[in-house]
């Protein structure tokens, strides 16, 4: 998406450049009333008030774009550095009920060490086993 509004803003940059130098040729070709003149200079101004504005809209949706596309990006990352904190809690509770199991502990002896419930440790047991 980003990189479509960035060509869409590429092409119309050059076809407003395009645009701007055709007029200046002509302007530059010696208009020989003064009236054409004055009309073409205030095409040439109109054109780039309008190019001036365009590309302002189109600047500003880039950016609150960037800036939606970041913060999906930040929160995002966020999640999964969660994600891999919560694995390596439980990776370590699941070691500690198997270590205190194999010293011989049982399941409410564990809970008890641990401060978690019976039901929680029994579970732990019977999956790992």
């Amino acid at each position: 998406m980003l990189v479509f509004l960035v060509v869409i803003c590429f092409v119309l940059n050059l076809l407003s450049f395009y645009c701007i130098v055709i007029l200046w040729q002509k302007m530059n070709r010696g208009a020989s009333r003064l009236e054409e003149d004055e009309r073409f200079k205030n095409e040439i101004e109109d054109l780039l008030l309008a190019y001036t504005i365009q590309m302002k809209e189109e600047n500003e949706a880039l950016y609150k774009a960037l800036q939606e596309h970041f913060e999906h990006a930040h929160e995002k990352r966020e999640r999964n550095e969660n994600q891999v904190d919560q694995k390596v809690d439980l990776r370590e509770e699941y070691e500690d009920v198997m270590k205190l199991a194999e010293k011989g502990y049982n399941a409410t002896e564990i809970a008890k060490k641990l401060n978690k419930g019976k039901g929680e440790v029994e579970l732990l047991l019977k999956f790992y086993r």
